[in-house]
């Protein structure tokens, strides 16, 4: 019996790296971000995963400077959920949408900012026993999705 799996698979990026892509080239220092501290786990790796969604999402690294030991991006995301959401996001996400005057797609893609966010937070919840397990997360990863055509 073949038992199928999923996995996220990115473009290979000769020369780059998703480091790269998220910040640019800027020298990125070292903290243990994974899983705070716990040993390797699917919890430890949906922490990193829920950490990766926060970042793709503010443009910030969890070592940038405006955090600190009572500020991580977590904390960080999780109070600006949901009516600071637009203060929070990386403005190159918002671009793309900057000229629309119906603010029908502006309260989609609020809502879906929402979302995203809050997949982030849950999947990294400082406690391993309340972070979101990876088949919510894709499950709400999809509905995101299919609210676009």
């Amino acid at each position: 019996m073949v038992k199928s799996s999923k996995a996220i698979v990115f473009e290979f990026m000769p020369n780059g790296s998703l480091e790269n892509m998220l910040h640019g080239n800027e020298e990125h220092e070292s903290r243990n971000q994974y899983g705070t501290g716990v040993p390797v786990s699917p919890h430890g790796d949906i922490y990193s995963f829920g950490i990766l969604l926060l970042e793709m999402l503010t443009g910030k690294r969890p070592t940038d400077n405006m955090f600190s030991e009572s500020l991580s991006l977590h904390e960080f995301c999780k109070m600006k959920i949901p009516e600071g959401i637009l203060e929070i996001v990386d403005s190159h996400l918002l671009l793309p949408f900057a000229e629309d005057d119906t603010g029908i797609v502006e309260n989609k893609i609020r809502n879906c900012l929402v979302m995203f966010a809050a997949i982030g937070v849950a999947c990294s919840e400082e406690s391993p026993a309340h972070r979101m397990l990876i088949k919510d997360a894709i499950a709400n990863l999809n509905e995101i999705k299919s609210m676009f055509p």
